[in-house]
């Protein structure tokens, strides 16, 4: 177990590097965008099934043929709505791959600028699609949303149920841990999604004492969602609050201020949160190339002793020989 790194330096180094260079920012809020997009939508929808919860099923459904009708009377509209929808879809499965690679690649090459490190990221595809797929399962946010969706339901209280979602939790956290490297692995040395994993764990348990310190600062630093949170319901709340006190009550001067707010909203949640992953990415990388670097030192001077140790029973073998000949 290795503990011989020190943490702030690598974190000076980082913030630092994010300072002083955009191009990070950007690429990380490629990767952000779409993920803050959906955010935005899952949580105007929890705050309509919320308040929607109270109301009567009837009137539940008049408003849902409401829309309907709306749609159907508005067929342009609608086709913008799908088109929209089917356009966020795609890009929350091939943009993220693309951007993640994009980002390792040109922290691990920045001399050679951002084109060729897209071009790296469009090269790896299929091994960060594979890879985030995989993660999908250890996701956050998939987790919190199924543990609510099952306590809707009324079907969390069952034993079996708890179980697998105790299974589940601990996977999770065990991925928190041990998967951190992988990306890494599969960009940088060519690793494919199984093999890497399997690396970064090896890495991680070689490494458990550093890793474990940066995981804490990761959850430290995952405040962002809480910021999200506040960002995203909390200021167009202060916003309707605001229109209700100056006693405006026009319903379509209320609408499009709420579109213009939310549109600069998933902008700002868009960059903040590329910042933070591009900060992130930056201290994991640096902490990868330290202790991979460790690695290859411990190899060298290990191949080193034995070469040395090789010699050395060649010369007594030498000298053994010559004595026989005398």
């Amino acid at each position: 177990m290795k503990s011989n790194i020190m943490p702030n330096p690598i974190l000076l180094e980082s913030y630092n590097k994010i300072s002083e260079d955009n191009k990070l920012i950007r690429l990380a809020t490629v990767t952000t965008i779409i993920y803050s997009i959906i955010f935005v939508v899952y949580v105007i929808y929890q705050l309509y099934y919320i308040v929607s919860e109270g109301a009567a099923q009837a009137e539940t459904m008049d408003i849902a043929f409401e829309y309907i009708q709306f749609f159907m009377d508005n067929i342009q509209f609608a086709g913008v709505i799908v088109t929209l929808i089917i356009t966020l879809a795609v890009g929350y499965f091939l943009l993220p791959p693309i951007a993640d690679g994009a980002l390792i690649s040109y922290l691990n090459n920045p001399e050679k600028g951002g084109k060729s490190s897209i071009g790296k990221g469009l090269l790896n595809f299929f091994p960060m699609f594979e890879y985030n797929s995989m993660m999908s399962v250890v996701n956050y946010l998939i987790f919190f949303i199924a543990v609510t969706r099952l306590w809707d339901m009324g079907i969390l209280e069952n034993t079996f149920v708890q179980v697998v979602i105790l299974i589940w939790a601990f996977i999770i956290f065990f991925s928190t841990i041990f998967f951190h490297y992988s990306k890494f692995l599969i960009i940088i040395e060519g690793y494919g999604p199984v093999d890497a994993i399997k690396k970064s764990i090896a890495l991680t348990l070689e490494n458990f004492g550093i890793t474990l310190k940066f995981v804490l600062m990761n959850y430290f630093l995952y405040i962002r969602f809480l910021l999200n949170i506040v960002i995203i319901v909390i200021i167009p709340w202060i916003f309707i609050w605001i229109f209700y006190t100056l006693g405006i009550d026009d319903i379509q001067i209320i609408q499009y201020s709420m579109y213009i707010i939310f549109g600069i909203l998933i902008l700002l949640t868009a960059y903040i949160n590329g910042i933070i992953e591009a900060f992130f990415t930056t201290y994991w990388y640096k902490v990868y190339k330290t202790i991979t670097k460790n690695e290859d030192s411990q190899d060298k001077d290990s191949k080193e002793t034995s070469k040395d140790e090789d010699t050395i029973t060649q010369q007594n073998t030498n000298t053994q020989d010559n004595e026989e000949n005398i």
